[in-house]
């Protein structure tokens, strides 16, 4: 038996019930079920914490939201002559660079220390290719040569940057 005693402000009064060893004393739910509901309610404060996030809108207004997500680059495309097909390069806006700075940037990282096979800036690294003559150090400046792509790692240098790079580097070694 569960007894339960309630006061009133007219009295008090006894109340009788029979006792299921399953049923939860105050709740009147039984102890298999708790979990149930316990899983239940968990589930929902998740769906509803996940979902309050959702629908947050970012501040500012739409221009600013546009600008904000913009892209910060241009894609440069080759022009195409209708007329014959032929392509032309867009043109490059900027002035050319020093090659002491475009070695700095690109070059020094592995001709340094040797990274993948590359000659350091050590003379006898550099006289067998030296002795090949300028236009095989150019050849493989442009097209790559073993681990070092194509342009070495400075791949908007024109052939003229990556020419003068090269000399720059071969009067460097001498």
């Amino acid at each position: 038996m569960h007894v339960r005693l309630f006061s009133f402000s007219s009295g008090v009064s006894l109340q009788v019930q029979p006792f299921e060893p399953d049923m939860h004393p105050d709740l009147g739910v039984t102890m298999l079920q708790l979990p149930v509901i316990a899983m239940r309610l968990l589930a929902v404060a998740i769906i509803a914490v996940a979902s309050s996030g959702a629908l947050a809108i970012p501040p500012g207004t739409d221009a600013e939201i546009r600008e904000r997500i913009s892209p910060f680059g241009q894609l440069r495309r080759p022009q195409v002559d209708e007329d014959n097909g032929a392509v032309a390069e867009a043109p490059v806006e900027r002035e050319p660079r020093a090659a002491e700075a475009i070695y700095a940037q690109f070059c020094g990282t592995c001709h340094e220390i040797g990274v993948g096979g590359a000659p350091r800036m050590v003379a006898a690294e550099w006289d067998d290719r030296i002795a090949q003559g300028m236009d095989v150090l150019y050849a493989s400046t442009i097209n790559g040569l073993g681990a070092m792509p194509p342009g070495g790692t400075c791949f908007d240098c024109s052939e003229d940057e990556l020419k003068k790079t090269v000399d720059w580097m071969v009067e460097a070694v001498q």
